[in-house]
């Protein structure tokens, strides 16, 4: 069990391995299963946080019922030491799992310290990645996907300690080579064991002035960075747009809002309090969902990383903001309890530093 925050995928999947083996071995199920025990997240979040389908996927093998099984294994479950405060029978047979107050106190403790990748800041550490872009001879906009895909995928590869290198001239070996291809380019010679990132085409629309004089930068990148192997549109009517339809904008907004609103508070002399100080008992089923989706950054990087998709991560920023969105609706900041003011705001200013992280890996400015 090594990451206690990014992982409890992981853990509530060992806790069942171990009740089933503990279960097996005092003749309370039967042995010799070899399924291996998995985790998802829950579907009714009123029921626990993670949810593990292994007595489902067992029933037949023991020709026994699922909630049987499931009830077995809860009884010998030990979750000393784990990140979950409680399980449960859900359903037709689910083991599912609740997220101790100490695991939301540590995702808060981890945006304190300013590093939410935690131990995947260093996956990639010591090895020497090449992603090169070819894009010679491609329309203008497939050159750019191609070169701004290229950028943001050596970004995110870096921000897990890899050496990235922009050219095989640079001198491998390498641990890892990926092209990026630009429509319309010409096929270049393929170095053995590549990988060939084929950027979809780009399409541009709307209305409004010219592209290069209307779109920033950070728009461009936002959109065109988003699922690299599929066809992009270009609205350049929307792109500019400072509303909510406005998918960047209502991101960067929500961004803007939780640094505008912790500042108000200090200069009232209600500063953000250390994480030590907070009670994460307070939280709420909002506050908690927000935690958890802060939480998933260091898996959307991985994934990100392996499936050579940024939009991963424009992806969960989006969701994230959303996130926001409900808690700022649903918990006012301003209560009448001084403790509950206290935990809703370092849960504010976590929310902020997920937001600029999440933006700042895909070369997005804040």
């Amino acid at each position: 069990m090594t990451d206690r925050i990014s992982d409890p995928a992981a853990q509530a999947a060992a806790l069942v391995a171990g009740a089933y083996a503990s279960a097996a071995a005092q003749g309370a199920l039967p042995g010799g299963i070899s399924l291996s025990p998995r985790a998802e997240a829950a579907r009714d979040a009123s029921r626990g946080d993670w949810a593990s389908p292994f007595a489902l996927a067992a029933a037949g093998a023991m020709g026994m019922r699922p909630r049987e099984i499931a009830g077995i294994l809860l009884e010998h479950l030990d979750l000393s030491g784990s990140v979950f405060a409680s399980a449960e029978v859900a359903g037709g047979g689910f083991l599912n799992f609740r997220l101790g107050d100490g695991w939301y106190a540590a995702v808060l403790a981890r945006a304190e310290s300013g590093d939410l990748l935690g131990d995947r800041r260093s996956a990639l550490a010591g090895r020497r990645v090449l992603v090169e872009t070819a894009a010679g001879g491609a329309p203008p906009l497939a050159d750019l996907r191609a070169r701004l895909t290229g950028g943001a995928l050596a970004g995110l590869m870096e921000a897990q300690g890899a050496a990235v290198c922009r050219s095989a001239g640079d001198g491998g070996p390498f641990h890892r080579t990926v092209l990026v291809l630009a429509p319309g380019s010409p096929p270049p010679q393929t170095p053995p064991g590549a990988e060939v990132l084929a950027v979809g085409p780009v399409r541009l629309s709307g209305s409004g002035p010219a592209l290069e004089a209307a779109v920033s930068m950070d728009a461009l990148r936002w959109v065109l960075t988003a699922g690299p192997n599929r066809p992009a549109e270009l609205d350049t009517d929307l792109m500019i747009r400072e509303d909510w339809a406005n998918p960047l904008y209502r991101t960067e907004y929500a961004c803007r809002r939780c640094r505008a609103l912790t500042a108000a508070l200090a200069a009232e002399g209600t500063p953000v309090p250390p994480a030590k100080d907070v009670d994460t008992a307070l939280l709420g089923d909002t506050e908690r969902a927000l935690l958890r989706r802060l939480a998933q950054l260091p898996d959307q990087v991985d994934l990100a990383v392996r499936d050579l998709d940024p939009g991963r991560i424009s992806r969960w920023l989006t969701a994230l903001g959303e996130d926001f969105y409900r808690f700022y609706a649903a918990c006012p900041l301003r209560c009448g309890d001084a403790a509950v003011t206290a935990v809703r705001l370092k849960l504010l200013d976590a929310a902020g530093a997920g937001l600029e992280t999440g933006l700042r890996l895909l070369g997005i400015g804040t």
